[in-house]
């Protein structure tokens, strides 16, 4: 057990490691639970022993081409009550329910056509919402309405925006830290004898022995600057709480069914598939500080809390060692095992 290869024998380790069983360590197994998950949250997300570059493919689907056409509606309403901020008038005189017209005090902020909400009054009488298909001076001819409402009540103007959200999306699997990139559509595996690259190499470097291949790198390079200058890559947006992959382009042309979509991101290792996780030097510290802090925290409400034989708890120096230990930790971490930031210099 002294390397541990699960979850049950990790804990048991780090126990060990705060002096168990020889002391009480005044911790619940869900507590426990509860640290080791969060170190190997912070494992996952910054170290990279935790995670791992890995290429998805995905064939596409017609079920994917035919969502991508399609938008969920989501309908937003304007705020705010001031004049200044929405249309906003009163009622010149009181209205019966089954009227179909209404004179406002001012029409002069409200549209030939559009919907008014006007407000409930101390009679009472309720508010309601209302459209009016035409407007003359300060009246607005209005559908039938249900309510009486006196003069001088609050009218309104209800603005509303109808949006469409793409579906053009891919779920993605459990542990998918962040999306790179989708590899670039292009033609590069089926050359014809009329393509540029294909003349390059037919008459530049038909002979290795002789001939530099500098000009013929740099012409590549110059070929790859015009393709992402002028096609570019697909934008594409991803969070990792949605656990989705949306995808900025043209489904219905960009792609045929049963062709393979290509995908680049950083995955977070499962310590059950993979049981050398759970033997990590720096997890094993970092977990076993987690824990010591837990177990400072449970005792700091006996501080100086005599027991028998005259013995004092002292859970806030217990509390602080570990906020300490914990802090060291994640600074030896972040600076030594992170993945680099990706960024040219020069």
């Amino acid at each position: 057990m002294a390397t541990p290869t699960t979850k049950t024998e990790f804990k048991a380790w780090c126990k060990r490691k705060l002096g168990y069983p020889v002391i009480d360590i005044n911790i619940d197994n869900d507590q426990l639970d509860d640290r080791v998950d969060e170190a190997l949250e912070f494992y996952g997300k910054f170290m990279g022993s935790g995670m791992q570059r890995v290429y998805l493919k995905h064939k596409v689907t017609q079920q994917d081409k035919d969502r991508s056409l399609t938008n969920t509606l989501e309908t937003a309403t304007a705020t705010g009550t001031a004049a200044s901020e929405i249309g906003t008038s009163f009622l010149d005189g009181a209205v019966s329910a089954a009227g179909t017209s209404i004179q406002l005090t001012d029409a002069t902020s409200f549209p030939k056509i559009g919907t008014v909400t006007i407000a409930a009054d101390a009679t009472p009488n309720a508010e309601e919402t209302v459209t009016y298909t035409a407007k003359v001076g300060n009246i607005l001819t209005t559908a039938a309405l249900a309510n009486n409402h006196i003069s001088g009540t609050a009218v309104t103007l209800k603005v509303t925006a109808d949006w469409g959200i793409g579906q053009g999306y891919l779920p993605m699997p459990d542990n998918i830290l962040s999306v790179l990139r989708i590899l670039p559509f292009s033609d590069r595996g089926n050359l014809n004898m009329f393509d540029i690259r294909y003349q390059l190499r037919l008459n530049d470097l038909y002979d290795f022995s002789s001939i530099s291949v500098i000009h013929y790198q740099m012409t590549m390079w110059q070929l790859d600057l015009l393709d992402m200058l002028l096609v570019g890559e697909k934008p594409i947006q991803f969070n990792i709480h949605q656990k989705r992959l949306y995808i900025n382009m043209d489904w219905a042309n960009d792609i045929a069914v049963n062709e393979y979509l290509i995908i680049e991101c950083f995955r977070k290792l499962d310590p059950d598939q993979y049981t050398e996780v759970w033997n990590d030097f720096w997890l094993k510290r970092y977990a076993t500080a987690l824990i010591k802090r837990q177990w400072g925290e449970n005792l700091i409400k006996f501080q100086g809390v005599t027991l028998l034989g005259g013995v004092q708890m002292n859970g806030e120096t217990i509390y602080n060692e570990a906020i300490r230990e914990i802090g060291e930790l994640e600074e030896q971490g972040r600076l030594t095992y992170e993945e680099p930031l990706m960024f040219d210099i020069g």
